[in-house]
């Protein structure tokens, strides 16, 4: 130990045998002492690094080993120390600790891996009230009552995102013993043997985050005063241990989500997949419709002039279908692939998620005269929902309408109608503290309709020497849900009948630019950009059972209002057949961003 600093450096290997043993001590206050290297010790009561003094600071980025009857890796004795370790500890023997603190104010953190074994043995243990420990790595522990993490003070704070694991008969993972302890979890904590994770004291508070997976009960001695917080986007089925002196917390928060408590049981559920199902809903329906505008030219919906006609002013080619007589009624067979993606932030119960799409479409003209076209489609799409560490939805579609096109003036009014049904597919994880692995799956198959009618209004004008097109156009979306039930978990999710009601406009404003090609061929770049805004509306609240437990809960109102840019390029040869290609940008006010894209051809004959 450096007496001018009292900081000690280890960066190579220290040995020690025999009883209170220690590889690196100091008794000086503020004391530094950091090892890189190996520090072993052997012996009951050795030590690998003690620091007794006031606020001293004790880093390993090395391997600490220690072996005997109490022997311990590190031992900060004093108050207001600093622990960290990223680096090895291993201990063997009984009542042995990888870290053992019993000052008041001592902050541990470990993001490294501390293994020992023994009976009594443990991973972290503090005595001393306000100690903070912090665990981003890995604590394993073998023998009867080897604790992972371990404090009796008060006014304790336990952090784990790592992994525990204990393998010992009446082995805890996480335990407090001092009042007003909290612990907070969104790692991993395996106790087959024992408990995951047990308060001893008045006023604990127990946070369960996303990512949270235990296996072993809980345990809450003083239940009357403690409390159970588990995050939004976590599905649970706990089981508690209220056979001795343990209960279920009185205060259980759940933060709005479906929650269901029973004798020894709390179960959440995670519904986002049921929330996503709204948007789901009106990007496959925009797709399908963005299809049947993608599915014509503009102005060429009715009619086609003779090849090799290209007349000066395309507006005029636009606006006058017919011209002397030389233009006449064409049928189109069209066909169309449609694909997307949208990330989705987390807002209110629904803990984002990205969304996939990808279907396609075709269609053909029935009927063709002067003004007005008419049609019918049919089509198919996969859809999926992925919240992450939560659950997946995928739905597969089948659908069909029809349509209809009209010139009213100059302007062009487009209706379209489409009734389709959908085969959904559901996986749910479940953290179930009585599973083998600390994690379930629920999984549900269930059927449902929808119906979605259309109207369109396009009013191309002369902007400049540009041509322009002006949009607005509008459409409802109705689906309607079977019941269903979840299986293969505990905590199990029904949820009744329901429906969802979505109305959906935008309005946008298109520039084409048209180039003729020597032999007739046409191509055309059509550069766009508008505003789109989405309401869901009706009842949204939703009835069913969690574990066979009645539930209700609102999915809330889907709503939002986004801006979106988007190209289209086309080419029409001059034998008529016309490919097309186009991809759209979309930014919404909830915090999602959608990128579609869609290409096809058409044909007329």
């Amino acid at each position: 130990m450096n007496a001018v600093d009292q900081s000690a450096y280890n960066a190579g290997v220290i040995r020690t045998s025999g009883d209170n043993a220690y590889g690196i001590y100091s008794q000086f206050d503020g004391a530094t002492i950091t090892n890189s290297g190996l520090v072993t010790a052997s012996g009951d009561g050795s030590l690998g690094i003690e620091a007794d003094g006031f606020s001293s600071v004790v880093s390993n980025s090395g391997t600490i080993a220690t072996s005997g009857d109490g022997a311990f890796g590190i031992a900060p004795l004093g108050d207001l120390i600093v622990v960290t370790n990223s680096g090895t500890i291993t201990t063997s023997g009984l009542a042995s600790y990888g870290i053992l603190s019993v000052g008041d104010g001592v902050v541990i953190d470990n993001s490294g891996a501390i293994t020992t074994s023994g009976d009594g043995a443990g991973g972290i243990a503090s005595a001393g009230a306000g100690a903070r420990i912090t665990n981003s790595g890995s604590i394993a522990t073998n023998g009867l009552g080897a604790n992972g993490i371990e404090s009796g003070g008060d006014n304790t704070t336990i952090t784990n995102s790592g992994t525990i694991r204990t393998s010992g008969p009446g082995a805890i993972g996480i335990g407090a013993g001092g009042l007003d302890a909290v612990i907070i979890n969104s790692g991993t904590i395996i106790s087959p043997a024992g408990y995951s994770i047990v308060s001893a004291a008045p006023n604990a508070t127990l946070k369960l985050l996303r990512g949270s997976v235990l296996v072993g009960d809980l345990e809450f001695d003083y239940a009357d005063s403690a409390t159970l917080d588990i995050a939004r986007g976590l599905s649970t089925a706990l089981h508690f241990d209220t056979c001795v002196c343990g209960g279920l917390p009185a205060t259980i928060d759940a933060h709005g989500a479906p929650l269901a408590v029973s004798d020894e049981w709390v179960y959440t559920a995670d519904v986002t997949a049921l929330i996503a199902q709204s948007q789901m809903l009106g990007d496959l329906t925009d797709a399908v419709f963005g299809a049947l505008d993608g599915g014509r030219a503009a102005g060429e919906a009715k009619s086609t002039s003779p090849l090799g006609y290209a007349p000066e002013n395309p507006v005029a080619r636009d606006l006058a279908i017919f011209r002397d007589g030389a233009a006449k009624p064409v049928r189109e067979a069209w066909v169309k692939g449609f694909g997307g993606t949208r990330d989705q932030d987390a807002h209110g119960l629904d803990m984002g998620s990205e969304q996939k799409l990808a279907g396609f479409v075709s269609g053909m003209d029935f009927f063709a005269a002067q003004g007005w076209v008419g049609g019918a489609f049919i089509g198919g799409s996969w859809a999926k929902a992925d919240v992450e560490g939560s659950q997946t939805l995928e739905a597969r579609s089948v659908f069909g309408g029809v349509y209809a096109s009209r010139d009213i003036g100059t302007a062009q009014l487009d209706l379209a109608a489409l009734v389709g049904w959908s085969d959904y597919d559901s996986e749910r994880q479940v953290a179930d503290n009585t599973d083998p692995d600390g994690l379930d799956m629920a999984k549900a198959d269930y059927d449902g309709w929808f119906v979605s009618p259309r109207v369109a209004l396009t009013q191309p004008f002369q902007l400049g020497p540009q041509r322009a097109e002006v949009s607005l156009s509008a459409h409802y979306a109705g689906l309607f849900l079977d019941s269903y039930e979840e299986h293969g978990a505990q905590g199990a999710l029904e949820i009744d009948r329901r429906q969802v009601h979505l109305l959906l406009g935008r309005a946008a404003l298109a520039l084409p630019t048209d180039y003729v090609h020597p032999d007739g061929a046409r191509t055309s770049l059509t550069p766009s950009l508008g505003v789109q805004g989405r309401t869901q509306f009706g009842d949204d609240d939703v009835e069913g059972a969690l574990e066979g437990i009645d539930i209700d809960f609102s999915t809330g109102k889907d709503k939002a209002l986004g801006a979106f840019a988007g190209l289209r390029l086309e080419h029409e040869t001059a034998r008529g057949l016309t490919l097309f290609a186009a991809a759209e940008g979309l930014v919404e006010d909830d915090g999602s961003t959608q990128l579609s894209g869609k290409g096809g051809l058409r044909l007329p004959f």
